[in-house]
């Protein structure tokens, strides 16, 4: 009897898979749109895989069978975050349109009950939960700012920003894009994520761009994140061109006081010794290297641009850190 149990676990974790596979399928290629009820019963079933009313791991099943049952639960929070149809509220705040005569499929009803859903997660659920939370705030955020809906909806959208950032969400979604159970998927999240047929194409390349100028000191975390999206061919050759395109470095440079006063936005600036670069052990900017400065830091400290070449500096240690 417990052998039968735990083989019929197992084939119906496998069904599961299946049907959320073409679930998200369906809700990502626009073949079906998802009303309120049917993401509240979803959120529903969500929060009680997370409480563990169906934690496969009190069974003796096999390691493929408690993978699989990861698998469902961070598909299952990959179909709600789509199924909230950010495109389609961009495109509604580009054409000005509201959203009671727009093509939303959720009403203000709709949100007012999604927004009960998403208030009753429970604190410690919040790590594996945290990006749908974020994910909620930013779809508030975006309907907020559709004509006529300040008026229709009463909810902050920063509260549920704040409290899912306390959680680290991002750190929970590069987990799920690094394990093995997503890389080895046909369903393939970084193909989706280079998606040159989708209008955010372009805003995506332009976040990339404005993410590796405005926080230098974050490169290394760029690097890895770069890596979670590279698997497979055209994946990898988008990350490999958009390397190859960075026209620069960004650093803290400390200037020599007496000239630190009359530097400002834009000034031209040469290195006078080798400057280390953030985050990346042993390649530094060469002496003699030319840079415009971005912004007057406190004291002697500016921030700077310096024009290097990046096949030749960083590049190499990106594709060692690759996984392709």
């Amino acid at each position: 009897e417990a052998e039968f149990t735990v083989s019929s676990l197992e084939e119906t974790l496998i069904e599961v898979n299946l049907i959320l596979d073409i679930l998200f399928l369906a809700f990502y290629d626009n073949f079906s749109r998802c009303n309120g009820g049917l993401w509240i019963s979803l959120c529903s079933l969500f929060k009680d895989i997370l409480c563990g009313s169906y934690d496969v791991g009190k069974f003796a099943v096999s390691v493929e069978a408690k993978n699989s049952f990861h698998y469902a639960k961070a598909q299952l929070l990959l179909i709600l975050i789509e199924t909230l149809d950010f495109e389609n509220l961009l495109r509604m705040i580009r054409d000005e349109v509201p959203l009671s005569v727009g093509c939303s499929t959720f009403s203000v009803g709709d949100i007012l009950e999604m927004d009960v859903e998403i208030s009753k997660i429970p604190e410690f659920l919040m790590v594996e939960s945290g990006p749908l939370v974020l994910a909620w705030a930013v779809f508030l955020c975006l309907v907020l700012s559709l004509p006529e809906s300040n008026a229709n909806l009463e909810i902050d959208h920063t509260l549920y920003a704040r409290r899912a950032f306390e959680f680290a969400p991002f750190n929970y979604l590069l987990g799920v894009l690094c394990s093995s159970i997503f890389r080895e998927s046909d369903e393939s999240l970084c193909m989706q994520f280079w998606d040159k047929n989708s209008f955010v194409d372009g805003p995506i390349r332009s976040v990339l761009h404005m993410v590796e100028k405005e926080y230098p000191f974050q490169i290394s975390e760029l690097v890895r994140f770069l890596s979670a999206v590279c698997h497979g061919t055209w994946p990898a050759q988008c990350v490999y061109n958009y390397l190859e395109r960075m026209n620069g470095v960004t650093t803290i440079y400390a200037i020599p006081g007496h000239v630190a006063e009359n530097v400002n936005y834009g000034h031209q600036i040469e290195s006078h010794h080798p400057v280390s670069i953030p985050g990346i052990e042993g390649i530094k900017v060469p002496c003699g290297t030319n840079g415009y400065i971005l912004k007057v830091l406190q004291g002697d400290a500016v921030l700077v641009r310096w024009e290097v070449d990046i096949c030749a500096t960083i590049l190499p240690m990106c594709l060692r850190t690759f996984t392709f």
